[in-house]
């Protein structure tokens, strides 16, 4: 079963501003590459995040195109 999807960019601004504000749990994933983190900071621009990893793989892991962030949400995980 598949969830809704959010595609309006207003609604995605404001989903990420209220994770950032609350430091909600998140984890960053790419194919090979899993850590858990939390949201920081967001100015508009750009996302901060504190990640539980090691520089080589902040370095080498994170520049994957696959990069998702998972993080919670109300009741789901978006």
């Amino acid at each position: 079963m598949a969830g809704n999807v959010i595609r309006n960019s207003e609604t995605i601004a404001e989903i990420i501003s209220r994770a950032c504000g609350r430091h909600e749990m998140l984890i960053l994933v790419t194919p090979y590459l899993r850590f858990e983190s939390s949201f920081v900071r967001n100015d508009k621009t750009e996302i901060q995040v504190a990640a539980t990893m090691s520089r080589e793989d902040a370095t080498y892991g994170l520049r994957n195109a696959g990069l998702k962030m998972r993080f919670p949400n109300g009741i789901s995980f978006l």
